[in-house]
């Protein structure tokens, strides 16, 4: 396999296909889905969200919406 040489052209942009149809199904699915266990091995509900230190969480939003910082959040599952 041969490695290119030189940077490659820009993509053109490529609008969204929006199917509102795929929008209204998932309103009405997706809270079945998350609400009953349709195999064996998915889990049936959403687990409880747990947070370590939140009073450092509550401080760096409160410094993130009055500006002074930037806040980046992650979430592991």
């Amino acid at each position: 396999m041969s490695v290119p040489q030189s940077v490659q052209p820009r993509l053109g942009f490529i609008p969204p296909h929006y199917r509102a149809w795929v929008v209204r199904g998932g309103y009405i699915v997706l809270p079945f889905l998350l609400r009953v266990r349709l195999r064996p091995w998915l889990p049936a509900g959403i687990w409880p969200v747990t947070c370590d230190n939140p009073e450092v969480l509550a401080q760096a939003v409160k410094q993130f919406q009055t500006g002074k910082t930037r806040l980046i959040m992650a979430f592991r599952h």
